[in-house]
Protein backbone atom coordinates (compact mmCIF):
# COMPACT_ATOMS: atom_id res chain seq x y z
CA UNK A 1 0.00 0.00 0.00
CA UNK A 2 2.98 2.53 0.76
CA UNK A 3 4.77 2.00 -2.50
CA UNK A 4 1.53 3.12 -4.25
CA UNK A 5 1.41 6.52 -2.26
CA UNK A 6 5.44 6.47 -3.24
CA UNK A 7 4.21 6.66 -6.41
CA UNK A 8 1.42 8.69 -6.42
CA UNK A 9 4.09 11.60 -4.20
CA UNK A 10 7.05 11.16 -7.23
CA UNK A 11 4.36 11.53 -10.16
CA UNK A 12 2.66 14.66 -8.36
CA UNK A 13 5.69 16.66 -8.25
CA UNK A 14 5.87 19.45 -10.81
CA UNK A 15 9.85 18.37 -11.53
CA UNK A 16 12.61 15.94 -10.82
CA UNK A 17 9.94 13.41 -11.02
CA UNK A 18 11.53 11.46 -14.15
CA UNK A 19 9.37 8.39 -14.82
CA UNK A 20 9.61 5.80 -17.23
CA UNK A 21 7.45 3.21 -17.72
CA UNK A 22 7.71 -0.17 -19.37
CA UNK A 23 6.04 -2.80 -21.53
CA UNK A 24 7.86 -5.96 -20.97
CA UNK A 25 11.12 -6.86 -19.51
CA UNK A 26 13.71 -6.15 -22.94
CA UNK A 27 11.64 -2.85 -22.85
CA UNK A 28 13.94 -2.33 -19.49
CA UNK A 29 16.71 -4.69 -20.57
CA UNK A 30 17.25 -2.03 -23.27
CA UNK A 31 16.45 1.33 -21.10
CA UNK A 32 19.57 0.10 -18.22
CA UNK A 33 22.06 -0.49 -21.26
CA UNK A 34 21.20 2.66 -22.50
CA UNK A 35 21.66 4.48 -19.56
CA UNK A 36 25.09 2.26 -18.50
CA UNK A 37 26.33 2.98 -21.34
CA UNK A 38 26.35 6.72 -21.36
CA UNK A 39 27.24 6.63 -17.59
CA UNK A 40 30.40 4.63 -19.04
CA UNK A 41 31.11 7.36 -21.59
CA UNK A 42 30.86 9.88 -18.86
CA UNK A 43 33.30 8.40 -16.68
CA UNK A 44 35.68 7.81 -20.01
CA UNK A 45 35.03 11.61 -20.91
CA UNK A 46 36.47 12.77 -17.13
CA UNK A 47 38.65 10.16 -16.95
CA UNK A 48 40.33 11.51 -20.56
CA UNK A 49 40.04 14.96 -19.56
CA UNK A 50 41.75 13.98 -15.66
CA UNK A 51 44.72 12.82 -18.08
CA UNK A 52 45.16 15.62 -19.75
CA UNK A 53 44.88 18.17 -17.38
CA UNK A 54 47.51 15.72 -15.04
CA UNK A 55 49.72 16.22 -18.05
CA UNK A 56 49.17 19.78 -18.57
CA UNK A 57 49.63 20.27 -14.96
CA UNK A 58 53.57 18.16 -15.14
CA UNK A 59 54.11 20.44 -18.65
CA UNK A 60 53.53 23.70 -16.24
CA UNK A 61 55.72 22.73 -13.38
CA UNK A 62 58.36 21.37 -15.89
CA UNK A 63 57.98 25.09 -17.37
CA UNK A 64 58.25 26.50 -13.80
CA UNK A 65 61.18 24.94 -12.85
CA UNK A 66 62.83 26.26 -16.46
CA UNK A 67 62.00 29.03 -15.50
CA UNK A 68 64.00 28.89 -12.22
CA UNK A 69 67.31 27.47 -13.92
CA UNK A 70 67.22 30.40 -16.87
CA UNK A 71 66.40 32.59 -14.08
CA UNK A 72 69.56 31.26 -11.99
CA UNK A 73 71.63 30.85 -15.13
CA UNK A 74 71.14 34.54 -16.10
CA UNK A 75 71.83 36.01 -12.98
CA UNK A 76 75.49 34.13 -12.26
CA UNK A 77 75.87 35.64 -16.25
CA UNK A 78 75.13 39.10 -14.66
CA UNK A 79 77.26 38.52 -12.09
CA UNK A 80 80.38 37.33 -13.82
CA UNK A 81 80.36 40.08 -16.42
CA UNK A 82 80.78 42.68 -13.68
CA UNK A 83 78.81 44.98 -15.79
CA UNK A 84 77.67 48.28 -13.80
CA UNK A 85 74.40 48.05 -12.81
CA UNK A 86 74.34 44.27 -12.87
CA UNK A 87 73.17 43.59 -9.40
CA UNK A 88 70.17 46.60 -10.00
CA UNK A 89 69.00 44.57 -12.74
CA UNK A 90 68.86 41.46 -10.63
CA UNK A 91 67.26 43.10 -7.71
CA UNK A 92 64.63 44.98 -9.77
CA UNK A 93 63.86 41.40 -11.82
CA UNK A 94 63.68 40.31 -8.26
CA UNK A 95 60.82 42.50 -7.00
CA UNK A 96 59.21 42.54 -10.33
CA UNK A 97 58.77 39.13 -10.04
CA UNK A 98 57.53 39.09 -6.11
CA UNK A 99 55.43 41.96 -6.88
CA UNK A 100 53.62 39.66 -9.56
CA UNK A 101 53.36 36.43 -7.76
CA UNK A 102 51.82 38.58 -4.84
CA UNK A 103 49.20 40.35 -7.43
CA UNK A 104 48.00 36.87 -8.55
CA UNK A 105 47.75 35.33 -5.12
CA UNK A 106 45.54 38.62 -3.84
CA UNK A 107 43.83 37.81 -7.52
CA UNK A 108 43.19 34.32 -5.79
CA UNK A 109 41.34 35.90 -2.37
CA UNK A 110 37.84 35.47 -1.65
CA UNK A 111 37.92 39.36 -1.23
CA UNK A 112 39.38 40.10 -4.81
CA UNK A 113 36.38 37.77 -6.05
CA UNK A 114 33.87 40.08 -3.92
CA UNK A 115 35.18 43.07 -4.71
CA UNK A 116 35.28 42.02 -9.09
CA UNK A 117 31.73 41.21 -8.61
CA UNK A 118 31.00 44.26 -6.92
CA UNK A 119 32.46 46.68 -8.74
CA UNK A 120 31.16 45.48 -12.09
CA UNK A 121 28.97 48.21 -12.32
CA UNK A 122 32.09 51.09 -12.00
CA UNK A 123 34.25 50.28 -14.24
CA UNK A 124 37.22 48.96 -11.91
CA UNK A 125 39.58 47.09 -13.87
CA UNK A 126 41.33 43.81 -11.90
CA UNK A 127 44.42 46.00 -11.69
CA UNK A 128 42.73 48.83 -10.02
CA UNK A 129 41.11 46.51 -7.26
CA UNK A 130 44.43 44.46 -6.87
CA UNK A 131 46.39 47.95 -6.91
CA UNK A 132 43.50 49.29 -3.99
CA UNK A 133 44.25 46.19 -1.96
CA UNK A 134 47.80 46.62 -2.30
CA UNK A 135 47.44 50.09 -0.80
CA UNK A 136 44.50 50.32 1.65
CA UNK A 137 45.52 50.05 5.54
CA UNK A 138 42.09 49.39 6.01
CA UNK A 139 38.66 48.12 5.05
CA UNK A 140 37.31 52.38 5.04
CA UNK A 141 40.42 53.36 2.86
CA UNK A 142 39.78 50.33 0.72
CA UNK A 143 35.97 51.13 0.43
CA UNK A 144 36.88 54.64 -0.10
CA UNK A 145 39.56 53.74 -3.24
CA UNK A 146 36.87 51.39 -4.78
CA UNK A 147 33.08 53.31 -4.58
CA UNK A 148 33.92 56.58 -2.82
CA UNK A 149 30.41 58.03 -2.27
CA UNK A 150 29.00 57.57 -5.86
CA UNK A 151 28.66 53.96 -4.48
CA UNK A 152 27.56 54.45 -0.72
CA UNK A 153 25.83 50.84 -0.50
CA UNK A 154 29.47 48.62 -1.69
CA UNK A 155 31.23 51.20 -0.05
CA UNK A 156 29.09 49.97 3.71
CA UNK A 157 28.85 46.73 2.91
CA UNK A 158 32.79 46.58 2.69
CA UNK A 159 33.40 48.32 5.62
CA UNK A 160 30.86 47.18 7.84
CA UNK A 161 29.97 43.19 6.49
CA UNK A 162 31.92 40.97 9.04
CA UNK A 163 32.43 38.36 6.27
CA UNK A 164 34.18 41.86 4.48
CA UNK A 165 36.43 41.69 8.20
CA UNK A 166 37.34 38.23 7.48
CA UNK A 167 38.29 38.50 3.68
CA UNK A 168 40.24 41.79 3.72
CA UNK A 169 42.06 39.83 7.32
CA UNK A 170 42.69 36.99 4.46
CA UNK A 171 44.22 38.94 2.29
CA UNK A 172 46.48 41.22 5.07
CA UNK A 173 47.94 37.58 5.49
CA UNK A 174 48.74 36.94 2.14
CA UNK A 175 50.18 40.53 1.69
CA UNK A 176 52.35 40.06 4.82
CA UNK A 177 53.82 37.33 4.50
CA UNK A 178 54.99 38.14 0.77
CA UNK A 179 58.77 39.58 0.40
CA UNK A 180 58.27 42.70 -0.82
CA UNK A 181 54.84 43.36 -0.46
CA UNK A 182 55.57 46.63 2.15
CA UNK A 183 57.43 48.48 -0.97
CA UNK A 184 54.42 47.63 -3.65
CA UNK A 185 52.20 49.86 -1.10
CA UNK A 186 54.13 52.69 -2.30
Amino acid sequence: MNIFNFVDEILSQPFNNPVQTFEKFSDIDAWLRDQWAGLFRDLLNRRSEQSQLSSLSNEVKQLGELNTTLKRYMETLLKASKQPGSEQVIQQEDKRLDEARLRGEIQKTSLFTILRAGTSGTAASADEIIDAILKSNSREELANALFGEKYPNSRDYVVNSPAMETHYEEARKIMNGTTGASELKK
